[in-house]
């Protein structure tokens, strides 16, 4: 699972949780997928960890964060709430096994994952 809050275009992580082991990976993807689907402008992970930068992930300078976070806060609401549902309905694959899937937004803020 995931708990984190939105506001405008960008989306903050608290905290992801899951009850089998090594599955936060999983959930980073699904849950960077989805955000793009919404139309998110930007993702803040929090601070800087080996596995989310093993996944891509970029630590930002704190007033380019900022100068972001300004420019995305104040886009009118999107709705990114999930409904409760079995996690093989969302992730069932849908590219060939081993394909690889790269997520890139166009634009000005750009999608931090």
């Amino acid at each position: 699972g995931e708990l984190g809050f939105s506001a405008g275009g960008s989306y903050c992580s608290l905290s992801g949780f899951s009850s089998a082991s090594c599955a936060g990976s999983v959930q980073c993807v699904a849950l960077a997928v989805h955000l793009h689907k919404c139309g998110m402008d930007m993702w803040d992970l929090g601070m800087g960890m080996t596995y989310k930068h093993a996944m891509g992930a970029k630590d930002v300078p704190r007033l380019k964060f900022l100068a972001e976070l300004k420019a995305t806060r104040d886009r009118p609401p999107l709705a990114v709430a999930l409904a409760p549902c079995c996690a093989a309905s969302v992730l069932t694959p849908k590219f060939a096994v081993g394909a690889h899937v790269e997520v890139v937004r166009g634009g000005g803020g750009g999608a931090h994952a």
